[in-house]
């Protein structure tokens, strides 16, 4: 495989009084519409994923996280010629407040309890996973 068929993709599990950050996709996005995710994108090129994962919040709910935790890189299947790594982080602490500043891509944004987050209709089945697994080291 060549380096042009790893599609790079980042997200943040943002963490804060026991409760996870989440944007509902809007219902007219081409991938998974009208489900919860977490915030982030895809990796500009040549752009490492902690560095795309700051420059997305900053776009997207406009905080820049003042520390990074990885909680995964998962392989996920893509189209016939790409594979897309899906590189997800825990951010516990930030500097400002989220705001959706991308309502076409967002049409919602909210904060929920672990289970409340993990009984949601989300954009991939690792996420309750990857939310306890927040949970857990968020309090270490």
């Amino acid at each position: 495989m060549s380096a042009m068929d790893l599609v790079l993709v980042c997200g943040a599990v943002l963490y804060r009084d026991g409760r996870i950050l989440l944007g509902r996709r809007s219902p007219n996005r081409l991938s998974y519409p009208g489900v919860w995710d977490l915030p982030g994108g895809h990796c500009e090129a040549g752009e490492p994923p902690d560095q795309a994962i700051a420059r997305e919040l900053r776009e997207e709910i406009r905080v820049t996280p003042v520390a990074l935790a990885l909680l995964a890189a998962v392989h996920l299947p893509g189209s016939t010629t790409e594979t897309v790594e899906y590189v997800v982080y825990l951010v516990a602490k930030w500097v400002g407040e989220p705001h959706n500043l991308l309502p076409a891509e967002h049409d919602d944004l909210a904060w929920f309890g672990v289970d409340e987050a993990s009984a949601l209709a989300l954009a991939s089945p690792r996420y309750p996973e990857l939310f306890r697994q927040a949970e857990h080291t968020a309090w270490r």
